[in-house]
């Protein structure tokens, strides 16, 4: 909340990880489960890294995993290493430019072998300040599956209203791409900048 960097979090587990939510990130984060590295309102410095590698990520239920800067530099890195498969299940990932000046927005890299976003997730790189969002890189060996039968999954990178600068690239390597129901991709600007491009191997 000052000046200074905000440390980066790194958890490495042989066989699974587990974050489980109470279904309270939709309406109020403050009671929800949350991993995240940010800097606040006002702050000098960089927002930290996230980095996850396990063989199965399971994210449940409103679980919110962030690295946002609403002060003066940049957002971190999420990266996500499942060698079998990543779940995200009802919950979010993102990073964020709010308010702040100049700073740049985290990438978000995941790498597994089959990757699910169902049920409401959101996965999302975003500018609403001065400065450009950061990227999606999905490789997923076997099957990419984004679903929902209620509200709707999506993979977005968004320049929005007020910001000024460039929305992210979204690129997804995979065997199978499925994109079904309430479900979508994109690459939008409601503000000063190019949206990024959406690119799929």
């Amino acid at each position: 909340f000052g000046i200074g960097n905000a440390g980066n979090i790194n958890i490495n587990a042989r066989e699974n990880i587990l974050f489980q939510g109470n279904g309270l990130f939709f309406n109020d984060i403050n009671q929800a489960t949350t991993i995240s590295s940010s800097i606040g309102s006002q702050a000098i410095g960089n927002a930290g890294n996230i980095k996850l590698t396990t063989a199965t990520l399971s994210v449940n239920d409103g679980v919110f995993i962030g690295s946002n800067s609403l002060g003066f530099g940049n957002a971190g890195n999420i990266t996500i290493n499942a060698s079998d498969t990543a779940n995200l299940n009802n919950s979010n990932i993102s990073t964020r430019i709010f308010f702040g000046e100049g700073g740049k927005g985290g990438d978000i890299q995941i790498k597994t072998g089959t990757f699910n976003l169902i049920n409401g997730s959101i996965l999302s790189t975003d500018v609403s300040g001065s400065g450009n969002a950061g990227n999606i890189f999905i490789e997923a060996r076997d099957n990419v599956n984004i679903n929902s039968s209620t509200s709707a999954s999506g993979i977005q990178t968004n320049l929005l209203t007020g910001g000024i600068g460039k929305g992210g690239d979204i690129n997804i390597t995979t065997g199978s791409l499925s994109v079904r129901n309430f479900a979508y991709i994109s690459a939008t600007t409601d503000g000063q900048g190019d949206a990024g491009n959406i690119i799929i191997n």
